[in-house]
């Protein structure tokens, strides 16, 4: 696994903590 492959999967788990804390602040809204 090279350096820039890291740095994307980086990027990813970024984004997906990004989206969760997003859903779980909306989560009361639906329910």
């Amino acid at each position: 696994m090279n350096r820039n492959q890291k740095k994307r999967i980086g990027t990813y788990v970024l984004l997906a903590l990004l989206i969760a804390s997003l859903l779980l602040s909306f989560l009361p809204v639906f329910f």
